[in-house]
């Protein structure tokens, strides 16, 4: 609609020497990781 609405934003970035680690695996991670700072209770419970 045009308005403009507050939002929590936390912007991520990681560096990875694509040598060394896949990239595929450095996105899994990163999804984890958002998957435990959106849900911290998850990161208990696993």
């Amino acid at each position: 609609n045009g308005e403009i609405t507050k939002g929590m934003v936390l912007p991520l970035s990681l560096s990875v020497d694509h040598r060394i680690v896949d990239g595929g695996e450095v996105a899994r991670f990163l999804n984890r990781l958002m998957s435990y700072l959106e849900d911290p209770i998850s990161l208990i419970m696993e």
